[in-house]
């Protein structure tokens, strides 16, 4: 459950999602993918960090489906992801696995 900040609520502050006084989303998934869209990005799962990356800025989303060798969906790679295999490895990403370090 996601919830609106105190200090916003004080400000009167209203986002796109519904929120009850408590700050409490009551936005669907369905309502979600409705604004947000429902195109979905692959990467294959031997791209590199910095094609990932760039991929996620190309299309302003912070995950990504990686998809194996037959483009089937293997996992989904988010920036947390990215951040991490860059921390661990560096930018040079060969080997699938996104998920793990």
């Amino acid at each position: 459950m996601a919830r609106l900040s105190s200090s916003a609520r004080e400000r009167g502050e209203t986002p796109d999602w519904r929120a009850n006084k408590e700050g409490v989303v009551t936005t669907t998934v369905a309502e979600l993918l409705d604004r947000k869209g429902r195109e979905v990005f692959t990467v294959d799962h031997e791209a590199t960090c910095a094609e990932a990356a760039q991929k996620t800025i190309e299309h302003n989303v912070g995950s990504l489906l990686v998809v194996n060798e037959g483009r089937r969906p293997a996992e989904i790679l988010g920036e947390r992801d990215i951040v991490r295999k860059v921390a661990v490895k560096g930018f040079r990403w060969i080997a699938p696995g996104w998920g793990t370090t």
